[in-house]
């Protein structure tokens, strides 16, 4: 039997701009205002070990903790995220010919607050679209691994043309289940050369037009 194509997407910071949240999120945690310029050129263990002195596991810990929403402020910070700008016309454009799945590091405690976000920005979210990891611990510890086994998955239901990510740590997996094309969103922390894995590299999603009718 045939299997239906399938384009895979990413959330944070490949659809959906969470930088706000981020921001919202440290400032619950350390009591400071981090700059979104210092926030978009370093991760969150980076931040962590900056202003977390000794204490940084905990502070990285309880950061995640609150944007992954497993602590009620959590949910609240939801409010503050955006479509990245044209992400919305090109899935909407992709799905027309292709079942859109999504892979986040989310977790399944968002599942629900995910959907209804996604619904309301305006991408077609359809029942079963969403893989997310199982748990805040298991994805801290090895988000490459939780990553494999949920496109795993996915490629066992779909035909899987297109993948779309930011982060390059990613794109091995991406190669090695032969997703044919794989498209690095290009972040300013990251190198072109990190994304060496990705057949594809775009500064935004303006420049994906051109493949919308691939």
């Amino acid at each position: 039997m045939q299997l239906e194509k399938a384009v895979v997407l990413d959330i944070d910071e490949t659809i959906v701009d969470t930088s706000a949240r981020r921001q919202a999120a440290w400032r619950i945690v350390l009591g400071l205002e981090i700059p979104l310029e210092e926030l978009e050129m370093l991760g969150s263990s980076s931040i962590a070990k900056r202003y977390g002195g000794l204490n940084y596991q905990s502070v990285y810990l309880k950061f995640w903790s609150i944007l992954l929403c497993h602590e009620p402020e959590g949910f609240k910070l939801l409010k503050l995220d955006k479509p990245q700008p044209y992400a919305v016309e090109v899935v909407s454009s992709w799905s027309r010919r292709y079942r859109i799945i999504y892979l986040t590091g989310r977790t399944v405690n968002m599942e629900a607050a995910t959907a209804e976000e996604l619904r309301f920005m305006g991408f077609p979210v359809d029942p079963g679209s969403l893989y997310m990891a199982p748990d805040l611990e298991q994805y801290l510890e090895n988000p490459g691994g939780i990553r494999r086994i949920l496109l795993e998955e996915i490629t066992d239901k779909y035909d899987v043309e297109i993948i779309v990510d930011d982060n390059p740590i990613f794109f091995d997996i991406y190669r090695d289940l032969c997703v044919p094309t794989r498209i690095g969103l290009l972040r300013p922390r990251f190198r072109i050369d990190d994304y060496r894995h990705a057949s594809i590299i775009a500064d935004n999603w303006r420049s994906l037009y051109s493949i919308i009718c691939r």
